[in-house]
């Protein structure tokens, strides 16, 4: 699941790897990857603030997964 949300993004199409990155979070909630992809797609979509949510699960599940807090650190603008 995260692989096709990840073309998806690749692709430019954030609202259609929605599902597919909370399907994987859903399978996998303790991955930070999954939870940082399903944030990349929120705010992709123009979802800011569930953007924010899923970078900060990504930071609390993982405080050294370096990805989460750039993006963190752009929405707090």
């Amino acid at each position: 699941r995260d692989t096709l949300g990840w073309v998806y993004i690749r692709k430019q199409l954030p609202q259609m790897a929605i599902k597919p990155f909370e399907q994987a979070v859903k399978q996998e909630p303790q991955n930070p990857t999954f939870h940082y992809h399903l944030g990349l797609a929120y705010v992709g979509r123009g979802d800011r603030a569930r953007g924010r949510e899923s970078f900060e699960k990504a930071h609390e599940l993982d405080p050294t997964y370096i990805d989460a807090s750039p993006q963190l650190a752009y929405l707090a603008q």
